[in-house]
């Protein structure tokens, strides 16, 4: 059984891919534009992120999977796909948290409730409900923070961290 990915792609859509942009631009603006038509908030930059869902059936919720540092989130791709082979009624966001991979630096502090209050940025951007995180070594940490920030008791929300 193979892996496909979903249309959104990244912080956005994949219009990311088609129109790439730096802000402040025309080019930006325009983007900016679709991504609106597109129903996605574009008031602040979000981290950057891909999914993964199983090819047969139609995931419930979302699990985010955090890198270490120095890492993107792409690196837990095959844990991801483990996973969803095991049971496919998640779908898998690979995230690149803040000064990683593709995201954006964001503004200090840089500190743990800094990466948490991001994913709680990305929770809008997801198409399903947020049920639970598996981090590697320091994205193990940044999911503790998330967690921490609280959670609303209809998502099921399961805690998952894999020690680095």
């Amino acid at each position: 059984m193979g892996y496909g990915h979903t249309k959104r792609v990244g912080a956005f859509t994949a219009a990311d891919r088609i129109f790439p942009s730096q802000p402040g631009t025309a080019r930006a603006a325009c983007t900016n534009r679709l991504r609106a038509s597109l129903g996605v908030m574009t008031a602040r930059p979000h981290l950057h992120f891909g999914e993964l869902a199983p090819e047969q059936g139609e995931p419930q919720r979302a699990l985010l999977f955090l890198h270490g540092i120095l890492g993107a989130g792409a690196n837990l791709r095959g844990l991801a796909q483990r996973v969803l082979r095991t049971d496919p009624r998640w779908l898998a966001v690979l995230v690149d948290l803040r000064g990683h991979g593709r995201s954006p630096e964001f503004a200090p502090p840089h500190d743990l409730k800094a990466c948490a209050r991001d994913l709680r940025g990305l929770e809008d951007l997801i198409r399903l409900p947020v049920a639970g995180v598996i981090g590697h070594s320091f994205g193990g940490k940044v999911a503790l923070a998330y967690h921490a920030l609280g959670r609303h008791p209809h998502t099921g929300w399961r805690g998952t961290l894999a020690a680095g």
